[in-house]
């Protein structure tokens, strides 16, 4: 439909393509049908707020909070308006100000669960991940039937380093909604750092499938497919092997990596552990895609590092009528 033939549509039917765009993921045409939408009722709040939700997921942040602010104004008792703001700001790196939009969405909204579920999403921004769970839990607890509340429960443990709890409320989230992305990514990364890495490149490569305009799921993907796996750590024991020429500077090196591994619970050298630790242990989830894997191992040396990436899409204009 061309954009002259949008003038000729009332306010209802505008919003009504707008908001097949969006399910259609195409937040950049969403965005002119929701302004001329805006353009006909501007006090409109369902029109207001479907417009920035269409720049939260085109990638336009600024453009997304000041939409936000108008239905605001329009509104002050919706706490949809809050939401999206918190959102907006959380995207653009401002988490202070989130958490407070986030409060004041479950202030005006106190048995919604999507206010709740801003409000851990903006205490985990803000590292208050012990608040972050409990406002996940008190939205479990309102929408126990949702796979939000559970995705952003194992959010949260992933953010505690508490892989079997992120693993768990991963799972939960897929058994309500077996094809959520963020679910898939958050299980794969969950399995990952337990060092089960087929598994975990079989559910980030199916959240990358299914939400191939987030790049975070195929690069979390593509690390898990490229990673520093167990048969790493059996190549550093024996460079160390090699250079120190014997076994008590071998065991000092060996503790001092394991030390460093545990302590952090993070990073190449505790997933390699993980891997060693599970390469022998039969799985009760065996995911496993070998051409999935070889797939993005060719796809994470395809360009040289240095190559120039594009810019952002937050940097770049958002679209004209």
């Amino acid at each position: 439909m061309e954009e002259r033939d949008l003038y000729a549509l009332p306010p209802v039917a505008l919003r009504q393509r707008g908001q097949a765009l969006l399910a259609a993921r195409r937040p950049e045409d969403a965005i002119g049908v929701f302004r001329q939408a805006v353009a006909a009722d501007p006090a409109n709040l369902q029109n207001l707020c479907q417009l920035s939700l269409s720049y939260l997921q085109a990638g336009y942040y600024p453009e997304a909070l000041a939409a936000a602010n108008d239905a605001a104004v329009a509104a002050p008792a919706s706490d949809w308006p809050q939401r999206l703001r918190a959102s907006a700001l959380l995207k653009m790196g401002i988490p202070d100000s989130a958490r407070a939009a986030a409060r004041e969405a479950v202030r005006l909204a106190p048995i919604s669960s999507d206010s709740y579920l801003m409000l851990a999403e903006s205490e985990a921004a803000n590292r208050n991940l012990k608040e972050a769970r409990a406002a996940a839990e008190h939205a479990r607890d309102l929408a126990p039937q949702r796979a939000a509340p559970y995705v952003t429960l194992s959010m949260v443990a992933l953010r505690s380093r508490r892989w079997a709890d992120a693993d768990a409320q991963a799972r939960a989230a897929l058994a309500i909604e077996p094809e959520n992305p963020h679910a898939l990514n958050n299980l794969g990364l969950a399995l990952r750092y337990r060092g089960r890495r087929r598994e975990a490149v079989h559910y980030l490569g199916t959240a990358s499938r299914l939400d191939p305009r987030n790049p975070l799921y195929r690069r979390n993907a593509k690390r898990a497919a490229a990673g520093f796996g167990g048969a790493g750590v059996i190549g550093v024991l024996l460079l160390l092997w090699f250079l120190s020429g014997g076994i008590p500077f071998l065991v000092v090196g060996l503790v001092c990596v394991v030390g460093l591994a545990l302590v952090s619970r993070h990073g190449a050298v505790w997933m390699a552990m993980q891997t060693l630790v599970q390469r022998g242990k039969p799985s009760d989830d065996p995911k496993a895609s070998p051409e999935l894997m070889r797939q993005l191992r060719r796809d994470q040396w395809r360009l040289p590092r240095w190559f120039p990436a594009r810019r952002r899409r937050a940097d770049s204009d958002p679209p004209l009528d």
